[in-house]
């Protein structure tokens, strides 16, 4: 219901038909002076945002398709939390945590253990350049 740590900070980028209803969420939940909506950013924009986390969440828009950014959040080893079930599941394999497409519970889950554990970080971003390698 809450980020649970005050150190959190959420860039959700995006102008999705979601957008509004978040930020007005963010705002009920008194938690928006820590979360940035920056909307659709340029490619550049969104690689230094990817560089720059300590945990990329990418969601699936179609089960059946990959993403580039997932390849890229692999290359900068960030620690990556991707739908369990679906292609960007089978690509990360070990590299990234899985959670169930659509349960926002078990998404809160996944976010949660990687705040919890730095040697789970480390261990998703080691995964990522080994994972790669294979790739």
């Amino acid at each position: 219901s809450h980020i649970p740590d005050p150190c959190v900070r959420l860039v959700l980028s995006g102008n999705g038909p979601e957008r509004e209803h978040l930020e007005a969420l963010a705002e009920k939940k008194g938690v928006r002076d820590r979360i940035t909506f920056p909307g659709w950013v340029a490619e550049q924009e969104l690689m230094r945002h990817i560089q720059s986390a300590d945990i990329f969440v990418l969601p699936a828009w179609r089960t059946d398709l990959t993403s580039v950014l997932l390849l890229e959040a692999l290359v900068f080893a960030t620690p990556v939390i991707v739908p369990s079930d679906t292609a960007l599941a089978w690509v990360a394999g070990k590299s990234a945590l899985h959670f169930r497409d659509g349960d926002a519970r078990d998404l809160a889950r996944a976010i949660t253990e990687l705040i919890a554990s730095s040697a789970l970080r480390v261990e998703l971003s080691k995964g990522a350049v080994e994972g790669l390698q294979e790739l």
